[in-house]
């Protein structure tokens, strides 16, 4: 991972948050970075502190597929990040952009570290081909009939059915009422499909043939093909269909029937899908 600044310039460096900073900074090949910053930055406390925190171990556990659609990720456990819900059990920062660094920090006292795994590659995925967070509820909003708000909230009424039946974690934050207090969680819907996703992989259970969430929160066509194009490995171009990321394809059980008369005429070779 060494060469990390080689994706900006050092001036370009110099301008991020300071978190942002460390988090380059300490994955990069420190004998590479100009003298004038190690010597002016890296005796400052509160940046030091930081970075000693910062355990660049191998992170146990299973890897989710979802890694193959990466580029330029470090993972490291962070040993002073605090855990409120399972949702804050690891942070994904970095550089917008396809091939920009990003690291995700994990909590080493995460309760379901595999989860906290999936989600985060959710995330990087979604900067890689989206950008920031906010933009994914903006493509959301661009190819689905029913607003994110609107997805979210009954996702959040949901919440009960989820628990039991995809094993999403009780003191999940993104799924609690008091997350719709938060001014911008119009924009967070990455934040509930990162952890769908997630369990959709750990529990090898597709979300978009679940009878409840086709009645009750997916409610249209366009809403279920919306969410397979916008979570797992649709965000790259690694499905086999090789087609754009985030383009829609009907769902399996929303592929219209066709009559006889239309088969005998249009006798399709075979379809693929999610």
């Amino acid at each position: 991972m060494a060469g990390l600044l080689d994706y900006l310039s050092f001036e370009d460096f110099l301008k991020l948050p300071r978190e942002q900073q460390g988090n380059i900074w300490r994955a990069t090949d420190q004998a590479k970075l100009p003298a004038d910053y190690t010597g002016k930055y890296r005796d400052q406390q509160p940046h030091k502190s930081f970075m000693n925190r910062l355990s660049l171990k191998d992170i146990p556990g299973a890897k989710p597929y979802t890694m193959a659609g990466t580029y330029s990720l470090l993972e490291a456990f962070d040993e002073g990040m605090p855990i409120t819900s399972p949702g804050n059990a690891a942070v994904t920062s970095g550089l917008p952009g396809p091939v920009a660094p990003k690291l995700i920090r994990y909590s080493p006292i995460a309760t379901d570290p595999d989860i906290s795994r999936a989600h985060e590659i959710e995330h990087v995925l979604s900067q890689q081909n989206l950008g920031d967070p906010g933009s994914m509820s903006k493509k959301w909003n661009e190819i689905a009939p029913t607003s994110s708000a609107q997805v979210m909230q009954r996702l959040i009424a949901g919440a009960p059915y989820l628990q039991e039946n995809f094993g999403l974690a009780t003191n999940e934050f993104y799924f609690d009422p008091e997350f719709m207090q938060d001014p911008n969680y119009k924009t967070m819907i990455d934040e509930q499909f990162a952890t769908l996703s997630a369990l959709e992989q750990l529990k090898n259970k597709r979300l978009t043939d679940d009878p409840y969430v086709r009645e009750n929160i997916l409610t249209t066509p366009q809403d279920r093909a919306a969410y397979n194009a916008m979570t797992g490995l649709r965000q790259t171009r690694l499905d086999p269909r090789d087609i754009a990321p985030y383009t829609p394809v009907s769902d399996k059980f929303d592929v219209p029937i066709q009559t006889e008369d239309m088969r005998r005429y249009n006798r399709p070779r075979g379809l693929l899908y999610r």
